[in-house]
């Protein structure tokens, strides 16, 4: 239930294991599990903390910290769809005091968030900014971190420098699948984390994810294919009950599989994972 790439490992055969070995029972969930943990911990949070995220998802993330980390979650999603589903999911886990999720934006949080929280992370939401808020987006996370000892991670499918730029044209990635979606590139927000927090952030790592992309794709193509069930569907959405509209919704996922796969295995896009701290933070003994 993660609409972000996964992070396999030696035990799923590694990013090219389902071509080489085949897919195995439960790869996909593995490996979204180590992408979970793999942020979590890198957010450097434990039991006590409280922490933001920005894109709630179906609410992976947000119960995994509260579950194995003993954190405090505050997320927030503007789908009520993902807000009853994840809230759903808290209670089946026993998590109520825990997690909160909000239908909220981003831009929205109230006054109390100030200085509140000790890790903020975001999972592949930063795609749907747009470039003249992406300074505002840090601005907003600076306004909810800690002065100290507070760390930043973020994940986003980017653009290599060479390619970004402001406008982004009308593309079948924008047209069908993610409206006024706005792919940033590393550097321009790591610039805009430096200018919104007026140097209280320190940039700490910088992970390319990208080689995990193209058989999370492959797996939910395979994985829809085996799960789709039309007269479910139809049951929601009428229009599928006619072939031509229910083969060309079938095919978009299809080419948008095939399409972003090539895209992250050649280079054309790539997907970033962002580390800051505070300025003031050693994140590592060394005296």
């Amino acid at each position: 239930m993660m609409y972000s790439t996964a992070l396999w490992g030696d035990e799923e055969g590694g990013v090219r294991g389902d071509l080489t070995q085949g897919p195995t029972p439960n790869d996909l969930e593995a490996a979204q599990q180590r992408k979970i943990h793999h942020v979590l911990k890198t957010a450097r949070v434990k039991p006590g903390d409280r922490l933001l995220e920005f894109g709630t998802g179906w609410g992976g993330l947000a119960i995994e910290a509260a579950a194995s980390y003993g954190c405090e979650v505050d997320t927030l999603t503007l789908s009520v769809e993902q807000k009853e589903l994840a809230e759903e999911r808290v209670r089946e886990r026993g998590l109520e005091g825990q997690v909160r999720v909000h239908l909220m934006d981003y831009r929205d949080i109230p006054p109390e968030f100030e200085n509140a929280f000790d890790a903020f992370v975001s999972i592949e939401m930063l795609e749907h900014v747009g470039s003249k808020y992406y300074k505002k987006y840090f601005e907003v996370v600076d306004f909810a971190l800690k002065p100290t000892a507070a760390t930043i991670v973020v994940t986003c499918s980017t653009f290599p420098e060479g390619r970004y730029t402001n406008y982004q044209a009308d593309d079948f990635m924008r047209r069908y699948m993610w409206p006024n979606s706005c792919l940033p590139s590393a550097t321009v927000l790591i610039d805009a984390a430096y200018d919104a927090s007026k140097g209280r952030f320190t940039l700490e790592g910088v992970e390319n994810h990208a080689p995990h992309y193209p058989r999370t794709l492959r797996t939910w193509d395979r994985r829809l294919k085996a799960n789709l069930r039309r007269e479910t569907m139809v049951e929601r959405y009428p229009a599928l009950k006619d072939d031509a509209t229910y083969f060309a919704f079938l095919r978009k996922w299809e080419y948008l599989f095939a399409y972003a796969g090539a895209g992250f295995a050649k280079g054309y896009i790539t997907c970033h994972m962002l580390t800051f701290v505070r300025a003031s933070d050693v994140t590592a003994a060394c005296d």
